[in-house]
């Protein structure tokens, strides 16, 4: 007896004939996949493939980008507020400005005054330097004196005042 000949069971007490050697069955035709087939697979591979990596690198450079533009926004931002702060520190200056151009007018208004006390102290100076040759106009000569004099009060107590003002000046451009 061959092995094929073992009778079969299906269970205890169930027997089978033996069956017969089959018979050998003709090869089944080997199917062949077409060449049309198999490109349109690998080209599908690849474009599923490059779609992929598209999508990846699209990722990637949009996430880049939104970093990039939440950095910007912030340097903007900061540079707004440096902008703002700068803006506000120049009309301060303008004012400031405004104010001292206010305070040199006033300080030119009181310079004015010393060209007119100039030229009457060069007047009495001349007067004096005339009077002086003669020996016998003592009186003359001190009274053009006394004037060439208060003349050069004036003019001082003018300059103290011109002096003080400079200082309250200087004073404000510093602050």
């Amino acid at each position: 007896m061959t092995e094929l000949d073992v009778p079969v069971t299906d269970g205890p007490g169930i027997e089978h004939e033996p069956t017969a050697p089959a018979a050998p069955t003709p090869s089944a035709p080997k199917r062949r996949v077409s060449r049309v087939l198999v490109a349109g697979l690998v080209a599908t591979t690849l474009a599923l493939g490059g779609a992929a990596y598209f999508e990846q690198s699209a990722s990637a450079d949009r996430d880049e980008a939104v970093s990039a533009r939440r950095q910007v926004a912030m340097q903007l931002h900061e540079q707004r507020v440096r902008t703002e702060a700068a803006e506000a520190g120049g009309r301060r200056a303008r004012t400031d400005a405004h104010a001292a151009s206010a305070e040199a007018a006033l300080f030119l208004d009181m310079v004015t005054p010393f060209v007119s006390l100039g030229d009457q102290g060069l007047e009495a100076e001349r007067a004096v330097q005339a009077i002086a040759a003669d020996p016998n106009a003592v009186d003359t000569y001190n009274a053009a004196v006394d004037q060439a004099n208060t003349v050069i009060d004036e003019y001082n107590a003018q300059l103290d005042a011109l002096l003080d003002r400079i200082d309250d000046l200087r004073g404000s451009l510093e602050a």
